[in-house]
């Protein structure tokens, strides 16, 4: 798995990585060093907003006038609120691309934050807000947060905020915000039909206006696995289905444990059928809708969870059966079969985003944002290879034995 990687950092302190490819267009995925941890206490949401706000007009020209001059030229962006950092996607011909990036940024730097504006994008999130209310997913992984996170951890709160959180945000909030977007630590990956000097030129020029400070550091308080299990049950009335999220805490990304936790996890939630527990619990017991498990690793903390949506009169028996997979896995390991599937589904999975140029620059970003080095993409295979029966073991013993967790349920 080798890809031609041109990196350059860039005098004010951004770094940009280029895989150029015969295509006439051009696919841009970056971060800004402007994480979920700058958002004050009782402002959250403060970040979404913000993100949303960076292409809603200038002094000069409206948000219809600059959507209008971006699609003008075969163009699209966005930008959006991420954990870890402020996210943007940028789509244009190659012809174009100079020119779109330029303007791209001389509008976010630019960015008004008028109140009329703010006021309208607010009424959108609390509607979306009041909708997300009504969705058992949300609500459950919502709550669970809010349990496996002390208060003033800034992976305890959800992106889209809450509505006290949305309802405080001023102005002044955001314009706070924007004297703390730096083109410092910036990161962009560049994927198309563009010469790695041309990229380096134009996300030179792009991100001088934002200019060099020093990002804010996030900060957190210590977080550790619950002794026991700790359980909260939300009624959410005329819902069909129930959903159960359970899980604890794990490693951050950069743990040594990660690559064998992320095979753990394969099997048990995530290959086929969604591992054991899709086999078990939904095609041969019956008894899910949907159950999937997954790891979440980010720079401060990870921490692995089960999601499943179940009928609610079958909730207890579910869980049940969940733990029991949790425990087996803990105590009798996985077979050397159930090992091997699982690499190749990893291995082969990645091989498949590397043939998109949105599937190349998403797996760029990771390596640039968590420090893994280019060579990580040819690592990966080695090091997913190398995982061994009692490897799955040991971090199954580690962090999935069902016994410090966190449960919630939301149902009708």
């Amino acid at each position: 798995m080798r890809l031609e990687v041109a990196r350059e950092e860039l005098s004010g302190g951004a770094v940009v990585l280029t895989v150029k490819r015969p295509l006439r267009s051009v696919y841009v995925l970056g971060s800004l060093p402007l994480g979920i941890h700058v958002e004050p206490e009782g402002r959250e949401g403060l970040l979404n907003v913000f993100a949303q706000m960076l292409l809603m007009g200038t002094r000069e020209k409206s948000e219809t006038e600059i959507i209008d001059e971006i699609e003008g030229m075969g163009s699209s962006a966005s930008f959006s609120a991420r954990y870890e950092c402020l996210l943007f996607t940028i789509r244009s011909t190659a012809a174009r691309f100079r020119e779109t990036v330029t303007k791209v940024f001389s509008y976010a730097a630019e960015a008004a934050f008028l109140e009329e504006e703010l006021e309208r994008l607010r009424g959108r999130v609390l509607t979306h807000l009041s909708e997300l209310e009504q969705d058992p997913r949300f609500v459950a992984g919502r709550e669970f947060r809010r349990l496996l996170f002390p208060g003033g951890h800034p992976y305890s709160r959800v992106l889209t905020g809450s509505k006290e959180g949305v309802s405080k945000i001023t102005r002044d909030d955001l314009l706070e915000l924007k004297e703390l977007m730096t083109g410092r630590g910036a990161i962009a990956v560049v994927v198309g039909g563009v010469e790695p000097e041309d990229a380096v030129g134009a996300l030179e020029e792009a991100l001088e206006g934002l200019g060099s400070e020093s990002p804010p550091q996030p900060q957190a308080p210590e977080v550790s696995r619950p002794a026991s299990r700790v359980y909260r049950e939300v009624r959410i009335p005329g819902r069909v289905q129930a959903v159960v999220v359970l899980g604890s805490l794990a490693v951050p990304r950069l743990h040594p444990d990660y690559q064998k936790l992320l095979v753990a996890n394969d099997i048990l939630g995530s290959f086929g059928l969604m591992g054991r527990l899709g086999r078990r619990v939904r095609a041969e017991a019956g008894l899910a809708y949907y159950v999937f498990s997954r790891v979440d690793a980010l720079r401060l903390a990870g921490f692995w969870r089960v999601m499943g949506g179940f009928n609610p009169a079958k909730v207890e028996e579910a869980v049940s059966m969940i733990l029991e997979e949790l425990a087996g896995m803990a105590e009798k390991g996985v077979s050397e079969r159930e090992l091997e599937d699982s690499k190749r589904h990893l291995v082969g999975s990645m091989e498949v985003m590397m043939e998109s140029p949105a599937g190349i620059a998403q797996l760029l970003l990771e390596v640039e944002l968590y420090g893994l080095g280019l060579d990580y993409l040819e690592r990966f295979r080695e090091e997913v290879e190398g995982v061994r029966p009692e490897d799955v073991r040991e971090v199954a013993e580690k962090y999935l034995r069902p016994e410090g967790y966190v449960e919630v349920v939301a149902r009708p």
